[in-house]
């Protein structure tokens, strides 16, 4: 998997505790938000996000937004998955 982040999860609250889930990337993402039921909990949209310590990484989508909308996808390790609008 390219481009991933590996996660221990137990550590970060806001993130999902499968073991499918322990390495984000743009391409699990990509595969799986808005298909997977069980990643709706982790979800929000928050397009005045600010940069904090709780940030693990930011994806990029603005040539192809994720799901038609989302310019930006952020990993939050108490907030989830954060979906940006600009």
């Amino acid at each position: 998997m390219t481009n991933s982040i590996g996660l221990d999860l137990h550590l970060y609250p806001g993130l999902p505790k499968q073991t499918e889930y322990r390495h984000f990337s743009k391409e699990l993402l990509r595969e799986k938000v808005g298909r997977n039921k069980e990643l709706t909990p982790y979800i929000s949209v928050d397009s005045k996000y600010r940069i904090n310590p709780d940030l693990l990484a930011v994806y990029d989508f603005k040539k192809e937004p994720l799901l038609g909308k989302y310019q930006s996808v952020l990993i939050d390790r108490e907030r989830g998955i954060i979906g940006v609008i600009t």
